[in-house]
């Protein structure tokens, strides 16, 4: 569906740029990406609440981790 296509390409364009640029976190990125492309294909048989329920739980996925990731470790 189109509506997992916008942030698969935001994602994926992310990901090339911190793989050009800083080298960190770019795996993530495109991995969400991938995941997003695959829920598309799946978002047909889907209803929209669903698809928009996917959305929200792949991207939140991708931002928590990357949060962590980049946080200052406690110890």
């Amino acid at each position: 569906m189109l509506m997992l296509a916008g942030p698969a390409i935001y994602l994926l364009s992310h990901a090339i740029y911190f793989r050009l640029t800083t080298h960190t976190g770019w795996v993530l990125r495109a991995v969400g990406a991938a995941v997003l492309g695959s829920a598309s294909a799946a978002a047909y048989w889907l209803p929209s609440y669903a698809v928009v329920l996917a959305l929200v739980l792949i991207l939140l996925a991708v931002a928590v981790t990357l949060t962590r990731d980049a946080s200052p470790s406690e110890s």
